[in-house]
């Protein structure tokens, strides 16, 4: 099973969406399963482009460590 990146994604739901494609034409190019992309396509549409943005970011290691080792040091102060 491939991943799908936002722009893969928001670009088969735009393909859908704008009535030129069938769902089975979309999965056969890029190699999906049609339940995926009709999902991808209900998701824009109660949330719109938001929806396939990622959740997380990146930190780097210093400001974990930062974080990890003020945290600690705050739970010393309360005890």
């Amino acid at each position: 099973m491939s991943k799908f990146t936002s722009h893969d994604k928001l670009t088969a739901v735009s393909r859908y969406l704008n009535g030129n494609e069938s769902y089975k034409t979309i999965v056969e190019s890029i190699g999906a399963a049609k339940l995926l992309v009709i999902t991808w396509v209900k998701l824009f549409e109660a949330q719109e482009i938001d929806v396939f943005k990622k959740g997380y970011t990146n930190y780097s290691n210093q400001l974990k460590l930062h974080v990890v080792k003020n945290h600690h040091y705050a739970l010393i102060n309360v005890f």
